[in-house]
């Protein structure tokens, strides 16, 4: 169950490409567990440019269907952002949720 109802936008175009050179198939499937784990805590948002039913069959082939409720065209105002870059160059993913999480504080 969600503790705190602060939205976060992660942008998620570049989990859909398949011809990714710099993302190993390991950070797409690091990037899946994170998302997963800030979805049980905030209100999360995955900004997508893509057809959202391609968007939602690649979640739900690559085992993170609850995350399909999150997909959404809108990049309205929110209480963090994380682009494209952001998570593509993350190293630390356990490092980076505390970050975010000492943020609620």
């Amino acid at each position: 169950m969600k503790r705190d109802y602060k939205t976060i936008f992660i942008s998620v175009d570049w989990l859909f490409e398949e011809n990714l050179d710099t993302v190993s198939i390991q950070h797409k499937k690091n990037v899946i567990e994170f998302t997963k784990k800030l979805f049980n805590e905030f209100d999360l948002k995955l900004i997508t440019t893509k057809d959202e039913i391609m968007a939602a069959k690649w979640l739900i082939d690559n085992n993170a269907r609850c995350l399909v409720e999150c997909l959404v065209n809108d990049a309205s105002a929110c209480w963090l952002y994380l682009n494209d870059d952001c998570i593509k160059n993350c190293k630390n993913f356990e490092k980076f949720y505390e970050t975010i999480i000492s943020f609620k504080e």
